[in-house]
């Protein structure tokens, strides 16, 4: 198997679209027979086993099912890229609309999802395209500064790409680093799911540890030691995550049964613990008492006070006091779930896609 070394020196040597294809597996795809004459293409929608970006593609073709009702909405994986480009530039109409998937990949935590969207936004220069709420991270180092000039550029220079930040403090970033696009600012699109799901009831028992174990965490490793070892004292404890640690590919045809079946695990525990964005809005739309902890590039912190801090079952905490910790948990776990629509927040993003 080639070394990450090797891998990564063929990596500069390429040119983009090189770079494109060197990471997109040769898969089938074909563009549906019976093509509407109105079409939204949503691209980047993942075949990686993160559910909560599973859950951002359902809720995306939810929302625009729901929002733009006269229009056919074709999907094209990430790992499709390429191809869907060839494929998509023969037919697309002036009226058709081309949406790029949503998260936290925007910048250089995620470069190949970087790599892909640049790529995209080259291809479509006549036709609106957006990209769903995302989260925004280049660092202060001289190659990540070197990434946001590629992307600053490429974005520019399409004055019909609209980005979408789904926190403030991505919102100040794209406003200061892009501000040649327009920007909106919506909830992550996750958010559109809650009070629409129709759960099942079970009875609730024990704790549900979802931790991140990735570039993203922040919590250490001796804090989360001493917190699970004061919470066995009066609690069960079940490890889970948000992200299946699998060899597997999760598409559009089995989505929906893994996130269904994560959904449901959050529905049978009491209270959940967690450092992910996607824990927390799982735990939202479940109605399940959550204790959450900012991650290492401040998404997590950001949207909760940005859209939760008046959900009175997800509280965000400091990892100081383990003490204050437990009294939060015993707090949470004596109030009545209240939970609320989101639909309002999505305005911007509504009103600019039927414009």
């Amino acid at each position: 198997m080639m070394n990450i070394i090797n891998r990564i020196r063929i990596i500069k040597r390429k040119s983009i679209i090189e770079w494109i294809n060197y990471f997109s597996k040769k898969r089938s795809f074909k563009l549906p027979k019976d093509m509407h004459k109105k079409r939204v293409f949503l691209f980047l929608t993942p075949t990686h086993t993160n559910l909560g970006d599973q859950a951002i593609a359902i809720a995306e073709l939810i929302y625009l099912k729901k929002k733009l009702p006269e229009y056919q909405v074709i999907e094209v994986p990430d790992i499709n890229t390429v191809k869907g480009i060839k494929l998509i530039k023969k037919v697309i109409e002036s009226d058709d609309i081309v949406m790029i998937h949503g998260g936290g990949n925007l910048g250089v935590l995620y470069p190949t999802a970087e790599k892909r969207r640049r790529l995209i936004v080259q291809m479509f220069e006549h036709n609106k395209i957006i990209t769903f709420p995302q989260s925004a991270y280049f660092s202060d180092d001289k190659d990540s500064q070197a990434e946001l000039i590629k992307s600053r550029s490429i974005y520019s220079d399409n004055k019909n790409f609209v980005l979408v930040a789904r926190e403030t403090l991505t919102k100040k970033f794209l406003e200061e680093n892009f501000p040649k696009n327009k920007l909106l600012f919506t909830p992550d699109i996750v958010f559109f799911l809650n009070a629409r799901l129709q759960l099942e009831e079970y009875k609730r028992s024990g704790i549900l540890l979802a931790l991140r174990k990735d570039k993203e965490r922040s919590l250490s490793s001796n804090f989360i030691d001493n917190l699970v070892n004061r919470l066995k004292r009066d609690f069960h404890i079940t490890y889970s995550d948000t992200v299946i640690h699998e060899n597997i590919e999760i598409n559009s045809m089995n989505r929906d049964t893994y996130f269904i079946n994560k959904i449901h695990e959050f529905s049978k525990h009491q209270l959940v613990i967690t450092d992910r964005l996607h824990g927390m809005l799982f735990s939202l739309l479940t109605k399940t008492p959550c204790i959450v902890f900012n991650n290492n590039n401040g998404k997590v912190k950001y949207t909760y006070y940005n859209w939760l801090k008046e959900v009175n079952y997800i509280k965000l905490m400091k990892t100081g006091d383990i003490d204050l910790i437990l009294a939060n948990i015993n707090q949470l776990l004596k109030i009545k779930p209240i939970s609320k629509k989101f639909d309002t927040d999505f305005y911007e993003l509504t009103k600019y896609l039927k414009e």
